[in-house]
């Protein structure tokens, strides 16, 4: 039974004391007492129900307290109760109450802010809970790591097993650091924590640098190139046209020198022009040109450039697989550039195979658009060269410069081309081309 029903049990037992009494006196026929009797009862009864009310009016505080805080309302205030302690004590609540709603409302706008700057932040963040799972994942970060939607609740990174979040799995206890990708894609991870109820809870910070690395690269390179051809190109030129006059003087020789004088002037100009295909080379690189899209059949570019390799192909023993469609497909591309692409694929593909195996191109439909494969069966890349093949100037070939895949990587990107280098140690090597 409450406080109050038993405060009102005890009036109501004292007053049937009283109403007794009364009747009592009413049975003597003693008037005068019967009617004092009944007056005290009607002059106490108003009296006792006030003082059970005021009696129960810290506890309709304490009530209203537990509420409040309960249900987390404290923009509720309490009206004053007539009592000077307890309208002390509910003034002091009320301060309180209004300071906590205060605090609230900059709370609660500082988390409006804060979801507001999660949503549009180009940064990626990833907020883990106590276990390591991810509770919280911005769109910049579902972008950079492949997610959709809110899968992702309740799940540790590794599990979503999208290439961004094997390679932060694989490398979480390094972190930070810069984290390549095969398609090409570099991104600085960083790994934070805050403290949430008194205990740490870990968060990564992830920024795409592929952009502001392919620009300060290609700066970089085109300084030195345009520096080394302009060196090299002069060079050859005057030491070539000097070579040439001093082959003139090989029938001055005798039979005994001649050959030899001739053979040796003769390599040295062959080495001269070899350099200065080289510097050519380099300079297509830097001086490529914007491509000019027009509608191309794929598959018919394919089989042209197929045509020109198909003798070395055959003097390899290098079988050529087609897995292309019947009927073609139509991309609308720079023809003379994307031939350079093919070009630089397959003549990567057959160098690295040398001889006996096969080269495989297939054309297939993707989400994204449509996907052109080029696999050779050498699988000579390691996970190091894999990552490393997209700098600049650096090769897996013995006399190679590293300069197929900068043309390759600079085709692609002015055409807006997604793509990706994989491989297989001993089995296979591939690159990928997804064409929107």
């Amino acid at each position: 039974m409450s406080l109050r029903n038993q405060l009102y049990s005890y009036l109501g037992f004292f007053y049937v004391i009283l109403g007794c009494l009364g009747g009592y006196f009413l049975w003597l026929d003693d008037l005068p007492l019967f009617f004092i009797v009944e007056g005290l009862v009607l002059l106490s009864l108003p009296v006792g129900i006030n003082l059970v009310k005021k009696a129960m009016r810290p506890i309709e505080f304490i009530n209203f307290s537990h509420q409040v805080l309960k249900q987390g309302d404290f923009a509720s205030r309490i009206t004053p109760f007539g009592v000077a302690e307890l309208d002390e004590l509910a003034g002091i609540y009320n301060q309180m109450l209004e300071k906590l709603h205060n605090e609230q409302l900059a709370l609660g706008e500082q988390r409006g802010f804060f979801d507001k700057l999660l949503q549009a932040t180009p940064t990626g963040i990833v907020i883990f809970d106590f276990d390591d799972c991810m509770t919280t994942v911005n769109p910049a970060a579902q972008q950079m790591l492949g997610l959709n939607g809110d899968e992702y609740q309740g799940r540790s990174l590794k599990s979503m097993a999208t290439p961004l979040s094997i390679a932060i799995d694989e490398n979480y206890a390094q972190l930070p650091m810069l984290i390549p990708l095969s398609n090409d894609k570099r991104f600085r991870v960083q790994l934070s924590q805050f403290y949430d109820r008194g205990f740490t809870r870990n968060f990564l910070m992830l920024e795409e640098l592929t952009e502001e690395m392919h620009t300060a690269e290609k700066e970089a390179y085109e300084k030195l190139i345009r520096m080394t051809s302009h060196e090299v190109n002069n060079t050859i030129g005057a030491t070539n046209s000097v070579l040439d006059s001093c082959l003139d003087y090989a029938e001055q020789l005798g039979e005994e020198d001649k050959e030899d004088y001739s053979h040796a002037l003769t390599v040295v100009i062959d080495r001269n022009r070899n350099l200065a295909e080289f510097m050519k080379r380099l300079a297509h690189v830097v001086h490529l040109p914007t491509p000019e899209c027009r509608p191309v059949e794929l598959v018919q570019l394919i089989t042209n450039v197929q045509v020109m390799f198909q003798a070395e192909l055959a003097r390899r023993n290098i079988s050529w697989i087609e897995q292309l469609p019947p009927g073609g497909v139509t991309v609308n591309l720079d023809v003379h550039l994307f031939e350079l692409v093919l070009i630089n694929l397959i003549k990567n593909g057959y160098e690295a195979i040398d001889k006996d195996g096969a080269l495989t191109v297939k054309i297939e439909n993707v989400e994204k658009g449509l996907k052109l494969t080029i696999e050779d069966s050498a699988g000579i890349l390691s996970i190091e060269d894999k990552h490393n093949l997209f700098k600049p100037f650096y090769t897996t070939k013995r006399n190679g410069q590293g300069v197929g895949l900068m043309l390759i990587r600079e085709i692609l990107n002015q055409h807006g081309f997604d793509y990706s280098l994989d491989c297989e140690s001993g089995q296979w090597t591939r690159f990928e081309i997804v064409m929107g």
